[in-house]
Parts: structure tokens; C-alpha cells; sequence
């Protein structure tokens, strides 16, 4: 058999050596017949510029595949950090967080319980997207106002910003009681986009968030 033998092994139909030791001379019909192999061998590769396409189904042999552009149609083969699920859970300190009046504060989640990618930062409590796509954020925390104040309002920042679309406003009661507040919201992110949690109250300057509050991040598949 000559040509790939079915085991990725390319075998030759005559060697010249052999042809010299046995007397045969250089031959127009062998030579047609050792070309013609040939042909046909690399006619059964794969070639880079995709003019030649896989027939069977592509084995791996349990090696990776890198250099993976992100998948952006149903029939791409997606990067593991497309297919990864939840990204980053973090919880804020064991403490109170005093929060005062008139200001938009970022609240500091910075105990993570899961970070797949590590795109979450403990020291500025922000999350970083390290793929376009899009993004499910949900915080949830107990907020306790001080006379004057009567309300909170709390909010998912992108790139340290309020989009227009939901936060939540709650009124207050006048005594020291904490209150739970929480929130989900979609996010259409672009690699590096960031997230973060803030809360602002409209008075009073040792309002408090409360600890073990928690800000979920998940990119939806």
C-alpha cells in the first residue's frame, strides 16, 4: 500500500535505491506512479487556508486547542472563558461601612468566595471583564441611615457609571434599623469593561452598610 497507510504514516510505492540495486532505470511510468501518491497524499491534509476540509470528526489526542479566537456565531467553538460560568463572588469586610450623604460610594466587597478568571480586585472592588459578552450582576447589603437621613438608593456601575435602567430607592425608617436592599441587572460588556457596586444616601453622615453583604457576577453563555 502506498501513501498514508491509515495510521498517519506515509509509505512509499518503490525507493530508488532499491530500483539502482535491481537494474531498473529511471522510469517515466514509475515515476507518474510516485507523483500520483503524492498528489493524493496531500490532497487528504488539512491545509491552513482551509481549501481542503476535514471529512471525519478531529481527534485531539487529548491535546489542547490554542490561540482560539472568541466565539461570536452558534457554530464557533467558544473559549473556555466564554463557557466559564460564574466569574467572581466577593463579600464586604467583617465591619460596618460608613457611608455619608450626597456622594455615590463604591461599596468594598473585598473577601472573594470564587473568582474563575480572577477578574475581580479586592483593593478597588471592581471587576474587569476579561471577554465581550454578557453579564448577569447581582449585590444584595443592609443599609442603616442616621437622622437626617431617609433613603438609599444603590446601583451597579459600569466603567463608573449608572446606565439608565434599574437601581433601587428605599425609604428609610426615621430609627437605626437596617434595611435589605438588592438588585440584579444585565450587562452588555466589552473586553475590559469594568463593574462595581455603590450606594448613596440622601443625608446624614454615618449611615452604614452592613457586613456580609454579597455582589455576584456571572457572563451569561
Amino acid at each position: 500500500m502506498s501513501g498514508f497507510n491509515g495510521a498517519g504514516v506515509y509509505v512509499l510505492r518503490y525507493t530508488f535505491v532499491a530500483d539502482a540495486a535491481a537494474g531498473i532505470k529511471i522510469l517515466a511510468s514509475r515515476q507518474d506512479q510516485m507523483w500520483n501518491d503524492m498528489k493524493g497524499g496531500f490532497q487528504n491534509c488539512y491545509t491552513l487556508d482551509s481549501q481542503t476540509l476535514p471529512t471525519q470528526n478531529l481527534n485531539m489526542n487529548s491535546k489542547k486547542i490554542t490561540g482560539l479566537a472568541p466565539a461570536t456565531a452558534g457554530t464557533d467553538a467558544p473559549q473556555y472563558q466564554q463557557v466559564s460560568g460564574l466569574t467572581a463572588v466577593a463579600t464586604t469586610h467583617s465591619s460596618f461601612q460608613t457611608v455619608g450623604n450626597g456622594v455615590t460610594t463604591v461599596l468594598t466587597f473585598n473577601q472573594e468566595q470564587l473568582d474563575v478568571l480572577g477578574e475581580f480586585n479586592t483593593t478597588t472592588y471592581t471587576f474587569t471583564a476579561a471577554s465581550a459578552g454578557h453579564y448577569l450582576a447581582s449585590v444584595n447589603v443592609a443599609a442603616t441611615a442616621q437622622l437626617p437621613a431617609t433613603a438609599a438608593t444603590l446601583f451597579i456601575r459600569k466603567n463608573g457609571s449608572v446606565l439608565a435602567g434599574p437601581t433601587q430607592f428605599v425609604s428609610l425608617p426615621t430609627a437605626a434599623v437596617a434595611i435589605g436592599m438588592s438588585m440584579t441587572q444585565v450587562f452588555n460588556l466589552a473586553a475590559s469593561d469594568t463593574l462595581d457596586a455603590a450606594i448613596g444616601f440622601d443625608a446624614g453622615t454615618t449611615n452604614s452598610v452592613g457586613a456580609f453583604g454579597s455582589f455576584c457576577i456571572a457572563r451569561i453563555p
